[in-house]
Order: structure tokens, then C-alpha cells, then sequence
């Protein structure tokens, strides 16, 4: 009786599988194949269940990310399109390396990601509603704090006493004036040698407050546990100095909880994931312009950091 179960569960799922059809999708200078379900929309196709889904392992080996696949794609292709595109693009790279610079970063929040951030914050961070109103107007919370609060990241070479790299995140000096209004019930919180004069610095020709110290490492990807992703982890930012409490522990291990994940589509241009508390929130691109004409006059692009799922430790 077993038996035939098994074999009755094996043959329903076969069909789900079986239908899997490839398909490109146009991109800056080329395209890209995907997989879905032959009788759905790519859109329809991001909205169905996991177990619907391709194998990771199997998508990366039958379609795996080419050479001239990842010199196609411009940093805003990737707002073009969906959930499951994005997915399959992360599952088929790796790592790269762990590159210091500072990097420009565009989030993209797609389906009811924006619902999901902006519900987090307000459970979270009971300012937000204040700060929304404040900066926002009637846009929508959460992707107005992408688009004008995040600026970039900025990661820092290993310090020579510790060998750590460490980040920090760009925001816009308004922005972070608003949240010092927000934030003025607990001033008596703030340690006044870390205010954030001390953070101010430059960010591509702008001053910007560099806040939100995070850690940066090599970690097991949260969506793909084959390969490992360069991870910005917010949890410990208090290793650092300046820490300012009551700002940079917002997205520290007490409030958000925020873990960055992201893998290199080439030099300069990494695809990115934002999680709070192990929750997926939404997408982002990170781009270095300068770092990415620099690799294009290369002849060879350097070797991933991480662990790549093929080669030994």
C-alpha cells in the first residue's frame, strides 16, 4: 500500500515538472532564459508555490549564468522583472569576491513586498508613521525610504588588528535629520561623542551620513544553501565605533535584525536580498560604476571569496 502511495505522489508531482518551459527575456545588450510553467505568465509564474518551482541545483546546471548572459544586464534591467526572475538569476551566481568600495543601490520590492517592509517597520519602529508623513507625503512608505533614504553601502578593506571587513549604509542627511525628530523622546539615549557629525563623509560628490555599522562575511545564502553569499550583517554593529544608539541599532539585533545577502553578477554589479529576522523583505542592486568599466577592460574577473558549492575549502 506503501508503495503505490509513493508512486501516486511521484506521478502527481511529475507533470508540474515536466511542463517547464525556457524562455528569454530581453535585457540592455541581449537576453536572458528562464524557466515557468508552459501554461502561465512569467508574472503568473512568480506567484505559485515553492513545490512548483525549479530544482536549483538542476535550473543552474541546465541554464547556467554565461559570460555574456552577466555583460548584458544593466543595473536596471533587474527592476524589469519579477519575483521568480530575480530568484533564478541569484540561484545560477556566486559569491564573487568580498570588494571594498562604495556602491549605488536601487531596491526593488515586487508583489506585496512593500506591504510586507512597511508592516515590519510599523511593528518594529512605531516612528515610522511619523517619519513616513514627515518625508514621504502619500507615497508609499517603504518604497520611499528605498528610493531617498538608501543611497548605498559603502564596504570597508579588513582592519588590520581584527582581518574583519565591516559596511556602512548611505543615507540621505534629510532623511536622518527626521529620524533624530522622530527619535527626540529618547535622546537622553544618544551619546553626544558619536552624533552624526562624526559619520558625515563623502558618497559619490554628496555628503552623506554613513550609518549602520554591519559586518561583512561569507555566509550560507538564506534562498540558495548549495553556495555561500557575502553577507552584511547588522546584528553586532555595536562592535563598531562610532555606534550611535537609538539610530544604528534600528537595524541591529534588537529591533530589525537586518542580514544583507548578495552575490556578484560581475565586478561592480552585485544582486542583493535584504532580510529582517531570517524574513525576506525585497531585492536590491548594488553598482560600482567605476569598478564595473574597470573589470570590462579585463581579461580575467577575480575569484569568488565564498564557497562556491564546486570546489573544496
Amino acid at each position: 500500500m506503501k508503495k503505490w502511495i509513493l508512486f501516486a505522489s511521484v506521478f502527481y508531482m511529475l507533470p508540474s515538472f515536466a511542463v517547464l518551459a525556457p524562455y528569454d527575456k530581453p535585457v540592455s545588450k541581449g537576453k536572458i532564459t528562464f524557466y515557468k510553467d508552459s501554461n502561465t505568465t512569467p508574472e503568473q509564474f512568480s506567484n505559485v508555490g515553492y513545490q512548483f518551482k525549479p530544482d536549483q541545483a538542476w535550473l543552474e546546471s541546465t541554464a547556467p549564468m554565461t559570460l555574456a548572459m552577466r555583460q548584458a544586464l544593466s543595473a536596471d534591467d533587474f527592476k524589469n522583472m519579477t519575483q521568480e526572475e530575480l530568484d533564478q538569476i541569484y540561484i545560477r551566481l556566486s559569491s564573487g569576491p568580498i570588494a571594498p568600495g562604495s556602491y549605488k543601490t536601487t531596491a526593488m520590492m515586487k508583489g506585496n513586498a512593500a506591504n510586507n517592509v512597511k508592516n515590519f517597520l510599523m511593528t518594529k519602529f512605531h516612528g515610522v508613521q511619523v517619519l513616513g508623513s514627515t518625508v514621504c507625503g502619500q507615497q508609499d512608505v517603504a518604497q520611499c525610504f528605498s528610493d531617498f533614504a538608501w543611497r548605498g553601502i559603502r564596504i570597508y578593506a579588513p582592519d588590520s588588528s581584527t582581518s574583519e571587513y565591516s559596511s556602512r549604509t548611505a543615507v540621505s542627511k534629510i532623511t536622518a535629520q527626521a529620524v533624530k525628530a522622530v527619535l527626540l523622546p529618547v535622546m537622553s539615549q544618544l551619546d553626544p561623542r558619536n552624533w552624526l557629525i562624526r559619520t558625515s563623509d563623502d558618497f559619490y560628490g554628496e555628503s552623506k551620513y554613513m550609518i549602520f555599522p554591519a559586518h561583512v562575511y561569507c555566509g550560507q545564502s538564506l534562498l540558495d544553501h548549495r553556495k555561500e553569499s557575502v553577507v552584511i550583517d547588522h546584528s553586532w554593529g555595536s562592535d563598531f565605533s562610532p555606534f550611535i544608539n537609538g539610530i544604528d541599532n534600528i537595524l541591529g539585533r534588537d529591533y530589525m535584525d537586518i542580514r544583507d545577502e548578495l552575490r556578484m553578477v560581475r565586478p561592480g554589479l552585485y544582486l542583493g536580498r535584504v532580510y529582517a529576522q531570517k524574513i525576506f523583505l525585497f531585492n536590491f542592486v548594488a553598482y560600482n560604476p567605476d569598478a564595473d568599466k574597470a573589470a570590462s577592460q579585463e581579461a580575467q574577473w577575480p575569484a569568488d571569496t565564498c564557497f562556491n558549492g564546486k570546489s573544496t575549502r
